[in-house]
């Protein structure tokens, strides 16, 4: 039987949120502070021309659309994994389910669905053929895959149709210091993510959390690296959390782009607690600890509360100590405290944006419209309203 993705990505954006702050609730207070990165700037085509032309072209403008794309594809064939399955190959019903996620990758094919039942899976997955890993109940706090500290969690490679969806990946760990795709991306390297919790990972090198990922919906927390970029690293990143990662640069996103996500609770010896050599678009950056942004660009963004100022921000309609770009603005925005960064009611943030072609059916961190009062608000969250009344 065939299955429609339609109602399984429907139902991975309505819940992400809630699953993906729920953990993080739990996850950031047990995660300890002490961990280290670099990079190299990117600069992508903006509503600002002197932002300069795209370097890294694959990233610039993605659609946050794509997603629903995915959702209207069906599977080629279906697989199942369980532990508690009968190890059957190849695999295509639950009596006979695999009891390794890997033996059901190796008998798939391109556009093969692979249903993942709840549980704690000790390995190192190679997903490169165009396949979809899916949780079946679509729970990344009870669907895990725990590297074991003895290699990378998930290896997707340069696959643009590999998916990984609805698991927790923990404990990779990469300490070698060789080429690229085999030292960096402790947790997850390329690929497509969605509705993860990427936590606990660690290279030596560059990207303890996640490498040349396209990541939706997610949460990557308390990763780290000794060099450079604990959370992220050249990754397209949309509604998602980077939060508590640490590397001695970079600590939290560092030459990514990123849309409607928030990057908190970072932190790194130099070059950028939070946001480095990133392109932020509707992103929040605030309490992290190295300082929030070194060398980025802001878009409709918000660089607030961190422990350093901010080292050669480039921005247009943001908020941040210092910022002179064309739009920006230097008050304070009024978050609503206690470690929640949506807008009170009068912060000067709501409404102080520029429309852009790709809020057009987007949603903010979480989940509302991306523009609510006819212009799009400062940060990763909108401030909802309704009838012309603010819902908080």
């Amino acid at each position: 039987m065939r299955h429609s993705l339609q109602n399984i990505i429907k139902k991975s954006v309505d819940n992400a949120l809630r699953c993906i702050f729920n953990a993080a609730y739990i996850r950031c207070r047990s995660i300890n502070e002490g961990w280290f990165s670099e990079g190299r700037g990117m600069k992508l085509k903006s509503i600002c021309s002197r932002f300069g032309a795209a370097r890294w072209a694959p990233l610039c403008g993605m659609p946050i659309l794509i997603v629903l794309l995915f959702a209207t594809s069906t599977f080629a064939a279906n697989r199942y994994v369980s532990l508690a399955g009968g190890h059957v190959s190849p695999f295509t019903n639950w009596a006979g389910a695999s009891t390794t996620i890997q033996a059901a990758v190796d008998v798939s094919g391109a556009g093969d669905a692979i249903w993942v039942t709840n549980g704690t899976y000790y390995e190192n997955v190679t997903n490169t053929i165009g396949a979809t890993i899916r949780s079946a109940n679509n729970d990344p706090n009870n669907t895990i895959i725990n590297g074991g500290d003895v290699g990378r969690c998930v290896m997707m490679g340069t696959s643009t149709s590999s998916w990984l969806v609805g698991f927790t990946v923990m404990n990779g760990s990469l300490y070698n210091w060789s080429e690229e795709e085999s030292s960096w991306g402790g947790g997850v390297y390329g690929g497509m993510v969605s509705n993860c919790i990427i936590t606990a990972n660690h290279v030596a090198w560059v990207a303890g959390g996640v490498c040349r990922n396209t990541i939706y919906n997610s949460l990557i927390v308390g990763n780290s690296s000794s060099e450079e970029g604990g959370g992220i690293v050249q990754c397209a990143a949309y509604n998602c959390s980077i939060i508590a990662n640490y590397a001695p640069m970079a600590g939290g996103s560092d030459n990514s782009v990123l849309y409607s996500c928030l990057i908190a609770s970072n932190s790194a010896s130099y070059g950028g607690g939070g946001s480095s050599w990133d392109n932020l678009y509707c992103c929040t950056v605030a309490g992290n600890y190295g300082g929030g942004v070194y060398q980025s660009y802001l878009f409709n963004s918000i660089s607030w509360g961190n422990s350093a100022s901010d080292y050669q921000p480039n921005d247009c309609f943001s908020c941040g100590e210092g910022y002179a770009g064309v739009g920006s603005i230097t008050n304070n925005p009024l978050f609503v405290g206690g470690g929640n960064y949506r807008l009170q009611a009068g912060s000067p943030c709501i409404n102080a944006g520029t429309n852009q072609a790709w809020m057009t059916g987007a949603k903010d961190l979480a989940g509302h419209n991306r523009i609510t009062g006819g212009t799009v608000d400062m940060g990763a969250y909108e401030r909802p309203r309704k009838f012309n009344t603010y819902l908080y």
